[in-house]
């Protein structure tokens, strides 16, 4: 058969019709093929859980628009990103056996051909990773949230960083002003509370200056992400808070201090680029940093 640019549209619509914003097109003679062979429509937005596939590399090319491959590592640490698009510099990818990934579309339209040895299996519930869920905090939260974060002060102190969260904050009083304004949110995993972030929209008083550098955007709205706390054994936190809060803004803000060196690796492998110095109200400097999405990706 041919795969021509009417399929393709014709996949691009289904896709943006689905309530999962992609379709996928068998490209095999029947079921009982020992490969299997795709055609795999994704717009911007679309929900794909990080999984693995253990009987089989997966070779995967940007047919049309284009996507991010994510790679994740056992503990759910994003570990690379690899952007691919026509005409490269990458349009093809091996995904090695085993190797825990999910995709995502940057552009209306995205096509891509998926390609893997073997007969269709479903993924087991051991292949697919486990996701953390967000929601709004409650007051009835406050005693949890006040244990994460002081075991993330806790992890501050360990790396040496030893002036931020100082003097008590952030305080009940702080966490209580999150919540009742709707910033608060706590993630849950089995259950049980293991991190908390402050989601909260523009404009930020204090990014109001900028020294030593300047914002990518300064006019478009925005949200900033504080507070950011988990416990040290809980891994995927930062991800996670990521995704969320793409899946709500293109343009989003974040700042760090000086020493806390593991937010800023974080912040940069998110694709977050530095700007420049800003001051909180009480004097004290801030690293900050800044990442949009392409228009076509906001969700």
């Amino acid at each position: 058969m041919k795969i021509t640019q009417a399929l393709l549209d014709e996949l691009t619509a289904a896709a943006k019709a689905s309530p999962r914003l992609r379709m996928n097109f068998d490209l095999r003679n029947s079921t009982e093929d020992q490969s299997q062979r795709m055609l795999n429509a994704i717009e911007p937005g679309s929900p794909l859980p990080i999984h693995r596939h253990r009987s089989s590399s997966e070779t995967v090319v940007c047919l049309r628009g284009r996507f991010v491959e994510d790679f994740y590592d056992d503990m759910g640490n994003l570990t690379e990103s690899i952007e691919l698009v026509p005409g490269g510099p990458n349009y093809l990818l091996n995904i090695p056996i085993g190797q825990w990934h999910t995709v995502r579309s940057l552009e209306s339209g995205t096509v891509l051909l998926e390609c893997k040895d073997g007969a269709y299996e479903p993924l087991g519930e051991e292949d697919v990773m486990e996701s953390m869920d967000i929601r709004l905090a409650s007051a009835s939260d406050i005693p949890d949230i006040m244990t994460v974060l002081e075991a993330a002060r806790g992890i501050m102190r360990s790396d040496g960083n030893l002036e931020q969260w100082a003097n008590g904050y952030p305080s009940v009083d702080v966490i209580r002003h999150d919540i009742d304004s709707s910033f608060g949110y706590v993630l849950v995993e089995d259950g049980r509370i293991v991190g908390y972030f402050a989601f909260v929209p523009s404009p930020e008083p204090t990014y109001a200056e900028i020294f030593g550098g300047k914002w990518l955007d300064d006019e478009t709205p925005y949200h900033v992400i504080h507070r950011i706390g988990s416990f040290p054994e809980v891994h995927g936190v930062f991800s996670a808070i990521m995704d969320f809060a793409f899946s709500h803004d293109r343009n989003i803000r974040i700042d760090t201090h000086r020493d806390n060196r593991i937010m800023q690796h974080n912040i940069l492998k998110h694709g977050f680029s530095y700007c420049g110095i800003i001051y909180l109200q009480s004097g004290d400097e801030r690293l900050a940093y800044q990442r949009i999405l392409p228009h076509a990706q906001a969700k």
